[in-house]
């Protein structure tokens, strides 16, 4: 009995390991941006307002916990029209303002495949 439980055990972690994926997919209608040292203040009092984006296809946005071990914040925008053309033309666009470290497309988690 023991020995069926090994082999059914092994049989079970082969099989999920055969179906796992290395490539990530990313979201084409949400942005994450890590927002500079420099503006820990402005993020913790949540200062930066949609207007701050300048920026006219951002649906909503919310913030992240400040991490002091990373000594960054994160903020996750959502655009109002999603496409790969929006989420380049975002990204290009955030990148240059003032207060942004740099920013990422947001990443597809999946826990179940």
């Amino acid at each position: 009995m023991k020995k069926l439980f090994v082999v059914f055990m092994t049989s079970m972690f082969i099989m999920c390991l055969a179906g796992c994926k290395n490539n990530k997919q990313y979201r084409d209608d949400a942005i994450i941006i890590e927002v500079k040292s420099s503006y820990k203040n402005e993020f913790l009092n949540k200062e930066f307002k949609i207007n701050n984006f300048n920026f006219q296809n951002i649906d909503k946005f919310s913030y992240s916990e400040w991490y002091d071990s990373k000594n960054r914040g994160y903020i996750f925008i959502y655009l109002k029209k999603a496409g790969e053309n929006e989420i380049e033309e975002a990204m290009e666009h955030f990148n240059q303002l003032y207060f942004v470290e740099k920013c990422e497309r947001m990443a597809i988690i999946s826990f179940i495949e």
